[in-house]
């Protein structure tokens, strides 16, 4: 009787010790074997560490090329163009498992178009290319003939003289969008501007400045969504946009706002 008590207890005690013993690693799987990401991004792996009563389930993560992405606690960080290998692995059996990264730059930022990237025809029927203008300031007016106005063309063409070697210029695109007070023919302007006014600074072919059929130059100096600065519809003849040595718009001045002082300060830098 003794003897079979004593086998009970060893029996019970064998049992115990099978229900104490380590429930080992078998495998450790990853949610994606591949994995895209653009610069910048993020995204977790998740690690699953089987069977379910494995006693140790602690996972760490490295990353093959830390300059293309890191890993923490299975976030990837997507840093540079490129791949790399991302693994999980477990202190448990020393099992592993491996997903591919490959980093790519989908995000394209379009460059805000300059003042410099316009090509237009001027008043001779010649190609003007603005790029010609980069390093210089520039004062782009729509003009007309018989407006209140053209008297200004006397103080943009001082301007333009004054400030020469200062590498500043005065640009006039004629119009006849308002009032009808363009009619006249490309001869016929330059004749008037050079007889009345000594005009000497470039004019370009007469355009369109407002409505659907503005030409692509004007849609970018009156629209923020092309130029990336602000909104100027034109208002009348005469309106004037001051524009810096990189191609961009600094200001905009309304026809009937004194212009001259405000130029001049420009330009000197004041």
């Amino acid at each position: 009787m003794k003897r079979l008590f004593l086998s009970l207890i060893a029996v019970l005690a064998i049992g115990f010790v099978s229900c104490k013993k380590d429930v080992r690693v078998t495998d450790v799987q990853l949610n994606k074997s591949t994995l895209e990401l653009a610069v910048g991004s993020t995204e977790t792996l998740i690690a699953t560490v089987l069977p379910d009563n494995a006693t140790n389930k602690t996972v760490s993560w490295t990353s093959s090329n830390k300059n293309v992405a890191t890993v923490e606690n299975g976030k990837v960080i997507a840093k540079a163009e490129g791949s790399t290998i991302i693994t999980a692995t477990t202190q448990d059996g020393n099992k592993a498992a491996t997903c591919e990264v490959t980093v790519i730059d989908t995000v394209e930022v379009e460059r805000t178009k300059t003042l410099h990237d316009f090509v237009v025809d001027d008043i001779h029927g010649n190609t003007f290319n603005f790029s010609q203008l980069k390093g210089k300031k520039v004062l782009i007016v729509n003009v007309a003939s018989y407006c209140g106005y053209t008297p200004h063309y006397a103080q943009l063409q001082e301007l333009y003289e004054k400030y020469a070697d200062n590498n500043f210029v005065v640009i006039g695109f004629p119009c006849n969008d308002f009032g009808g007070q363009e009619p006249r023919s490309h001869e016929e302007i330059i004749e008037f501007c050079s007889l009345h006014y000594g005009v000497t600074f470039p004019l370009m072919s007469k355009v369109t400045v407002k409505g659907a059929a503005k030409v692509p130059i004007y849609k970018w100096l009156t629209e923020k969504s092309e130029n990336g600065v602000m909104n100027a519809e034109i208002q009348w003849n005469f309106q004037k946009f001051m524009i810096n040595e990189s191609g961009q718009i600094v200001d905009c001045i309304l026809t009937q706002s004194p212009f001259y002082d405000k130029v001049s300060a420009w330009i000197e830098g004041n």
